[in-house]
């Protein structure tokens, strides 16, 4: 009897994803035989993948609504001095979700909110937050972060609304628009974690800001106590959506929220928990 590994039969995205490689290796080498090799090994790391899924699926997935995720936030900001939520700008439920919880985590001690979303250059008017500041700012994030759609500007907005109404200070971590691309980007991740680094021991630190840099938070930051919360979209990274798809679907977890406690499936090793949205709500 075949391996079972062997009959996971490939899905036309793998398919197509495929032959895409092979395709891209043969215009740029006119060797087919070559590409199809280059083509094979995508296809078996992508089954890997799935196993990979499926296995930590099994293991450590655990059925998960809003209210649990609130109350996993909240009772984090209780055993670190900086909580480090990940999330995807695009997935404007990760904010809203962060939204909901200011009040507590006030009563936990959290004192300041530092933002990948605003520059440091506008902390003056971060700080005074009056008509012609906030406008100051909409504008900021309108035209860093619109590319994303009019409802994340809105809950990137509420989010900060919340966190003034609740008396937590926010803190530009971001570099300023108004500078050329290349020197914005230049170290842009060294400059955020420079401008977080000068508030840690004042009190706790909430830091929200991309995946990417909250995985590199928790190594930069090894003198404090960190805890990372990493939140992903579409039910999983998009390197691993279909893969683990298919495996909740295969573990019988078909649920549209869910998280996993202790780990990340993207394979960086540094979340304490991991929450997955199956779907956005509509």
């Amino acid at each position: 009897m075949a391996d079972r590994k062997e009959q996971v039969s490939l899905s036309p995205l793998t398919q197509k994803y495929r032959q895409k490689e092979a395709n891209m290796f043969i215009r740029n080498n006119h060797d087919h035989k070559l590409a199809e090799e280059i083509s094979r090994s995508a296809v078996r790391k992508s089954r890997e993948k799935y196993w990979r899924c499926l296995e930590q699926v099994k293991q450590g997935a655990v059925e998960c609504d809003e209210d649990k995720m609130k109350e996993i936030i909240i009772n984090s900001s209780n055993d670190c001095e900086l909580l480090v939520i990940g999330e995807q700008h695009g997935i404007t439920r990760h904010r809203e979700i962060v939204s909901d919880c200011f009040q507590k985590l006030k009563l936990n001690g959290v004192k300041y909110l530092a933002l990948e979303y605003l520059p440091s250059n506008l902390q003056d008017s971060i700080d005074r937050f009056d008509k012609e500041d906030v406008e100051k700012i909409k504008r900021h994030v309108e035209k860093g972060w619109g590319n994303y759609g009019k409802d994340a500007v809105i809950s990137i907005m509420h989010l900060i609304f919340q966190a003034k109404v609740w008396n937590v200070r926010i803190i530009g971590l971001d570099k300023s628009l108004d500078l050329p691309e290349e020197e914005y980007k230049q170290d842009r991740e060294k400059s955020m974690f420079s401008m977080l680094g000068e508030n840690l021991g004042k009190g706790k630190v909430l830091l929200m800001c991309g995946n990417d840099h909250s995985i590199s938070a928790k190594k930069e930051f090894k003198d404090v106590k960190v805890l990372n919360i990493e939140m992903n979209g579409d039910g999983a990274t998009r390197d691993n959506k279909i893969y683990l798809m298919r495996a909740i679907f295969e573990s019988g977890l078909n649920k549209k929220t869910f998280f996993l406690e202790k780990g990340s499936l993207n394979e960086s090793d540094v979340s304490d928990y991991t929450i997955h949205f199956a779907e956005e709500k509509g």
